[in-house]
């Protein structure tokens, strides 16, 4: 893919993005046909599919800058002609973080009617006497240029739809020849679509922020000015003299040479280690053409841990790919280790998981989950017709988060991805200086100079290794979620302030059936010197509406002499501190609470805290209070970042930082047995960490929710709830499994069950939440009161409000919604005029 600064360019076409090359050293091709634009230049080389319609995709990946313009427009031409220019605005980017942005051609407003007219390849047609004249330009037929610049919006007033095709520039076919002596069409016949969006602006400069070309050639073009090699005229195995070798020399080769069985294009090397020190289930396959030493997995210290890794090498014609699998097993499921990268030795396939198949086609999965998975994909290798469709369909029968990497060993396929919300982490990369190296990984290797992305969620991706040329496909799509629920109230059926008592019932029978899945038969772990009963289950703890809500619902299903761990996070800021001490000197000031106690996040952990112990008093619940020096989060900040990689924005660091120092559950320790006792040093043993997340997606927990409420009634809200709860996969949830796996430990989100969330999408928004027209909506920064009445509880996730008072807990049911990062204060560690929006320095490849 074609990336500068955070802004990407890709070119689809049949639904998939095509494999871009480098630009060779002595490309004889010059640019000469294209309009010259200064400022810096990414070129790729594309093979063109003749009569083919493509797309281009732009893309504003989270930390683009958009400084103090308006957006960002990309300029496409065709050939040398302006075609279209899509743009992004900065509100669009800053709703989602990130922005994507498809063009499919322009579109032609004719007849009353909006057309678009797709992009489609030239096919070239040339005479020999052209050829003759310039045979460089054989298989060369022309070129996309896509041209970045920055604008302003300027204050015109909105233009008719002559005007909205003026600022298109619609091309016509006549216009669009390029190199070619003769092309066929360019742009397909006009389709209806929706109408062009009107948006008047002015370029900030001539000089673009960047350009990206692309050429595309035939094949036979790419060959010729050595980018594909020419293929060799046979397979280097026949010419192999069994004789000739040496055992010492080629251990597995004289056997291959000698047998001529199916699987002689198959060379294995199979290593096993056990190791003391745990994971996160981690996974890298690297497809290459040479064979690379593995890279040490980066491994913590906590429970035990299986380690393996697994070779092979498989030839596409003159080609081989050698293929590298090795994963990290953290056992949380079953009565042993099931060791990975598991192997079907009839058909030489390979299975990597990293997940937790709660239920399989419906059926609950109570061993190990990936025996269980692995066994139905190597039956599939054995006998499907349509390898890929049974990984589809096997995959689509999974209710749990997962990541995985298949290699059919029958087919020489390799297929990976994620669950549909992107539970797991998955990155993949291909190296910047061999596009025939490709690394899928949980967490980006340290040594890596290569640029990784996240995996994304809503497919599942395979490469064909019979080709000699790495090409990732998309597979059928898998069943996905619900739509929400759009519905409007009709009249007279709307209660006045609150969702009903059945629906608050009904909430807590789902998230019990949730939570079940998700802390029962969780082996118990004893470190060495341990002196207290180990937790099998920890809960991030705010001591917000979430978080109290899992906590109390645990309680209900666990075993009461099992503890739960409270994992509560507080920073020492150097900003905060600063503050508190010059407000401590004014005269008559009185603060003496130290800075850990007195960050939101502690204060409202303690209470909850406090209020479950009576509650539930027959557990024992044990508070966690993890304090963390400022100096010591900058001894560990390089690792959070190398971990939170791709992310790399001062947001993402101070969420991260917040988890990744919770999940290492190093504090110290308050139990409700034993209250009067003084505190002390304490590490869990949980291994399984529960979190809310999700709770703010699903019922409307963010400000911007009842900002839209406002804005335009439940038709805005329904609007809001659907983008936040579309784009949760893509996000943040990979970022956050690599930073807590870091320590031996898994994430599980309660919130996030399939099922539970059917539920919750099926909801109507007012049984969600308590907005209402002419109920006012408390502002962040008010105290929180907790009401007489449910009725004047506030209306952000209303329902989960009512049903944590329903459940006898009314002070945590009135805690207001609070960020992580201002919660655990992590927000603004340096001062000045940081935003959350900056990107952190980039030190040893890797943001820092």
């Amino acid at each position: 893919m074609a990336i500068f600064d955070l802004l990407e360019v890709r070119i689809f076409s049949n639904g998939q993005p095509l494999h871009e090359y480098e630009r060779p050293a002595n490309n004889p091709v010059t640019d000469s046909i294209d309009n010259k634009d200064d400022g810096p230049l990414v070129e790729r080389y594309i093979e063109s599919q003749p009569g083919a319609n493509f797309m281009v995709e732009v893309k504003a990946s989270a930390g683009f800058q958009f400084r103090d313009f308006d957006g960002i427009k990309f300029k496409i031409r065709v050939d040398g002609q302006v075609a279209h220019q899509p743009l992004i605005t900065k509100e669009e980017y800053e709703a989602a973080l990130a922005y994507v942005r498809q063009s499919e051609g322009p579109k032609v407003f004719s007849k009353g009617q909006w057309h678009v007219r797709k992009y489609r390849f030239s096919a070239l047609r040339l005479s020999e006497e052209s050829k003759a004249v310039q045979p460089t330009l054989s298989n060369y037929i022309g070129s996309i240029r896509v041209v970045v610049h920055y604008v302003r919006r300027t204050p015109s007033a909105t233009p008719g739809v002559h005007q909205v095709c003026l600022s298109e520039r619609e091309v016509s076919e006549k216009q669009l020849k390029g190199r070619a002596t003769d092309t066929v069409t360019t742009l397909d016949a006009a389709v209806k679509t929706d109408p062009a969006r009107v948006w008047i602006s002015e370029m900030v400069s001539d000089t673009p922020v960047v350009t990206f070309n692309f050429r595309y050639y035939t094949r036979e073009g790419l060959r010729s000015i050595g980018i594909i090699e020419e293929p060799q005229p046979s397979d280097p195995f026949d010419l192999l003299d069994p004789e000739s070798l040496s055992k010492e020399d080629s251990p597995r080769l004289l056997d291959i040479a000698n047998a001529g069985l199916q699987n002689s294009r198959k060379k294995i090397k199979e290593e096993d280690q056990t190791s003391g020190s745990p994971s996160s289930s981690n996974k890298r396959v690297r497809t290459q053409y040479d064979p690379d030493e593995l890279e040490e997995i980066p491994a913590p210290t906590q429970p035990p841990r299986q380690q393996r890794t697994h070779q092979i090498t498989a030839l596409a014609g003159s080609t081989a790919w050698y293929l590298t699998f090795a994963s990290s097993v953290l056992a949380l499921r079953g009565d042993q280790i099931h060791a990975q990268p598991v192997i079907d030795e009839p058909t030489g396939s390979v299975f990597c998981w990293n997940g937790e198949a709660w239920l399989f086609d419906g059926n609950k999965i109570s061993a190990n989950d990936t025996k269980d998975i692995s066994t139905h994909l190597f039956l599939a290798a054995a006998n499907a017709q349509s390898m890929g469709e049974a990984v589809s369909e096997i995959l689509g029968k999974i209710a749990g988060p997962y990541a995985f990497v298949f290699y059919d060993g029958k087919s020489s396929q390799l297929y990976f991805g994620r669950d549909d919300l992107g539970r797991r982490s998955l990155l993949i990369s291909q190296d910047n200086d061999n596009s025939n190296q490709l690394t899928i990984s949980s967490v980006a290797p340290s040594t890596s100079t290569s640029a990784f992305c996240e995996v994304d969620t809503t497919s599942i991706y395979s490469v064909d290794l019979t080709q000699p040329e790495l090409t990732i496909q998309t597979l059928p799509s898998r069943t996905l979620l619900p739509c929400i629920n759009r519905s409007l109230p009709g009249s007279g059926s709307l209660q006045e302030n609150m969702p009903s008592a059945h629906t608050g019932q009904h909430l807590i029978d789902q998230l019990k059936h949730s939570l079940v899945y998700r802390v029962e038969q969780i082996p118990t772990y004893t470190p060495h010197g341990q002196g207290t009963d180990p937790s099998r289950v920890a809960i991030l703890f705010s001591g917000g509406l979430d978080c109290t809500l899992l906590a109390r619902l645990t309680h209900d299903i666990l075993p009461h002499d099992q503890p739960i761990d409270l994992l509560n996070v507080a920073f020492e800021n150097p900003r905060v501190v600063s503050a508190r001490a010059a407000e401590k000197s004014k005269p008559g000031a009185t603060t003496t609470t130290n800075t850990y106690e007195a960050c939101p996040d502690r204060i409202t952990g303690r209470s909850s805290f406090m209020e479950l112990s009576t509650a539930c008093p027959e557990r024992t619940w044990r508070f966690v209070a993890i304090n963390i020096p400022y100096e010591e989060f900058l001894k560990h900040r390089s690792t959070v970042v190398h971990l939170m990689h791709p992310h790399n924005t001062e947001m993402d660091l101070s969420i991260t930082a917040a988890l990744y120092f919770a999940a290492r559950g190093q504090g110290c320790v308050t139990s409700s047995a034993h209250a009067s006792t003084e505190a002390q040093p304490y590490t869990t043993t949980a291994r399984a960490l529960l979190s809310g997340l999700g709770a703010d997606e699903l019922f409307g927990g963010y400000a911007r929710h009842a900002a839209a409420f406002t804005r335009g009634g439940y038709e805005a809200l329904n609007d809001e709830l659907e983008l936040d709860f579309t784009r949760i996969g893509k996000r943040n949830l990979g970022r956050d499994d690599r930073v807590i796996a870091h320590w031996g430990r898994e994430t599980r989100y309660p919130f996030l069950d399939e099922t539970f969330v059917s539920f919750a999408l099926g909801l109507p928004a007012w049984e969600k939440c308590g907005f209402r027209p002419g109920k006012a909506t408390p502002k962040h920064f008010e105290t929180t009161i907790v009401p007489e009445r449910a009725e004047e509880l506030h209306p952000e996730k209303m329902l989960l409000r009512c049903a944590m008072w329903q459940l006898g807990m009314k002070g945590a049911a009135a805690e207001k919604k609070r960020a992580i990062q201002f919660g655990a204060r992590t927000a603004k560690m340096h001062g000045g005029r940081t935003k959350g929006t900056d990107i952190v320095t980039k030190v040893d490849g890797f943001w820092e």
